[in-house]
């Protein structure tokens, strides 16, 4: 797969937790990783804006296309649905 078709790309990230839904309209960024190899970084924005700490989504080889759905929804190419369980704090991705 080839990572670089999702440089520039404008990526709706959804965030669903306890029934309410939070979405961040970000860019998505090709970089070669010396550790990771190809990834596709997708900082947290809010307005244009990084996020304090600047928090983001790395993605990795084929889990790109099976996170990545061509969907413009939110007015961007691309979403990512993550869902936060409540008692744990972890992230899983919602299909």
């Amino acid at each position: 797969m080839d990572l670089t078709m999702y440089h520039g790309k404008h990526i709706a990230v959804v965030i669903r937790r306890g029934g309410c839904h939070q979405v961040f309209r970000c860019t998505a960024v090709f970089q070669q990783d010396e550790d990771l190899g190809p990834i596709v970084r997708i900082p947290l924005e809010d307005e244009g804006e990084a996020l304090p700490g600047n928090p983001a989504f790395i993605l990795k080889g084929s889990e790109a296309s099976g996170c990545l759905v061509e969907d413009d929804r939110y007015g961007c190419d691309f979403l990512i649905d993550v869902g936060i369980k409540n008692d744990s704090h972890q992230a899983t991705q919602d299909g």
